[in-house]
C-alpha cells in the first residue's frame, strides 16, 4: 500500500499523501508519518491539519501550542468540520461569544452535532430560550440536560413541567454533573402525575414522529442498495459504519463538501459523524487500505435531503 500511494502521490493524486501518513503512523514510524502530514497539510488539507492540531496540542510547550492552535485555525479557514467546531468552541471558552458563534454555526451547517450543545448554552445565557430549546434538546451533554431542566422548571420559552424538569436534571447527573442532584431534589416534591401525563404523552408523539421519518426517508443503507447506481437509501447514525462489516462511504452534498470519516481511535468521532438523510447510491466505489494493511470498500454516494426532524 505504501509503495501503491507513494506513486499515487507522485502522479498528482493528492489524497494519497495522508493515506501514506496514516501508514507510516501504523508502522510506528512517527517521523515519516509526520512527514507526510505536514506536506499534505501545507498543501491545503484541512483533515492533515486538524490531525496535527491534535497532535501538537498534546504537549505543554508554549511554542508546541502555538503551532497546534495555527493548524486548527488553518483546517477550520479550510471548511473541516470537527475543526470549525473546536474552534468555534475554544473562542466560547476565552469569552469571544460573537466570534464563536460564527464557527459553531458554521459546524453546524456542516454536519457537525457537536456544536448543539455549545450553540445551545450561548443562547440561553443570551435568555434566546426559543432558539436554546432545539439545540439543547438535540445535545447529549450533561449541561444541555441541566440547561433544559432549568427552562422546563421556570417555562422559560415553553410550558413549565416539573416532572420533565426532573427527569433532565437526573439525566444530567448521571452524564456527570454532581450539582444536579439538589434540583433533582427540589422538583422531586413539585412534580405532579399530570405533568408525568403530559411528559409521557409528549414521548408517544415524539417516538410516531421519529418512526414516520423512518417510513418517509426510504429504506435502510444495505450491502446490495448501496452497490446499486440510482437507489435512493436512508443513512442514520455514524457515518464511519454504515454497514455491519465496517465498510465506508464518501458522500458529496448539495454545496460540493464531503462527509469526513474519522478514525475510530479518535475519541470525539462520534460527535462529527451522525446523519440523518437520504442520499442517492452511484454505483462507484474504491477499495483502500486500513488499518493493518486490510482493505476498505468506499463507496461513493450523493446527498439528497436531510431527515432530521
Amino acid at each position: 500500500a505504501i509503495e501503491w500511494h507513494t506513486k499515487a502521490q507522485e502522479h498528482g493524486i493528492i489524497g494519497s499523501r495522508i493515506q501514506l501518513a496514516r501508514l507510516y503512523s501504523r508502522q510506528h514510524e512517527p517521523k515519516e508519518s509526520q512527514k507526510w502530514y505536514l506536506i499534505a497539510a501545507d498543501d491545503g488539507d484541512a483533515e492533515a491539519q486538524f490531525i496535527l492540531y491534535e497532535q501538537y496540542k498534546k504537549t505543554v510547550s508554549d511554542k508546541t501550542l502555538a503551532i497546534a492552535d495555527k493548524w486548527l485555525k488553518s483546517a477550520a479557514e479550510n471548511g473541516f468540520p470537527p475543526a470549525e467546531y473546536v474552534y468555534g468552541e475554544q473562542l466560547f471558552k476565552k469569552n469571544k461569544t460573537t466570534e464563536a458563534k460564527i464557527w459553531l454555526l458554521k459546524a453546524k451547517e456542516h454536519g457537525s452535532t457537536a456544536a448543539d450543545a455549545v450553540l445551545g448554552t450561548i443562547y440561553f445565557k443570551d435568555k434566546q430560550y426559543r432558539d436554546a430549546y432545539p439545540l439543547l434538546d438535540s445535545a447529549d451533554t450533561a449541561t444541555a440536560k441541566y440547561q433544559l431542566g432549568k427552562m422546563f422548571e421556570h417555562g422559560l420559552g415553553i410550558k413549565a413541567n416539573n416532572y420533565s424538569a426532573y427527569v433532565l436534571y437526573k439525566e444530567a447527573y448521571r452524564l456527570g454533573l454532581k450539582d444536579a442532584k439538589k434540583d433533582m431534589a427540589r422538583v422531586d416534591k413539585l412534580k405532579t402525575e399530570r405533568e408525568k401525563a403530559h411528559y409521557e404523552a409528549a414521548k408517544r408523539r415524539e417516538g410516531d414522529k421519529q418512526k414516520e421519518l423512518v417510513e418517509r426517508c426510504v429504506e435502510k443503507i444495505t450491502n446490495r442498495n448501496i452497490r446499486t447506481a440510482g437507489e435512493t437509501v436512508y443513512l442514520h447514525g455514524l457515518i464511519e459504519l454504515p454497514l455491519e462489516n465496517a465498510d465506508g462511504f464518501l458522500l458529496n452534498t448539495e454545496d460540493g463538501r464531503k462527509f469526513f470519516v474519522l478514525g475510530a481511535d479518535r475519541a470525539d468521532a462520534k460527535q462529527f459523524q451522525h446523519v440523518d438523510i437520504t442520499a442517492k447510491s452511484t454505483g462507484k466505489s474504491l477499495t483502500v487500505s486500513g488499518d493493518n494493511d486490510s482493505k476498505v470498500t468506499i463507496f461513493q454516494l450523493s446527498f439528497q435531503k436531510n431527515c432530521q426532524r
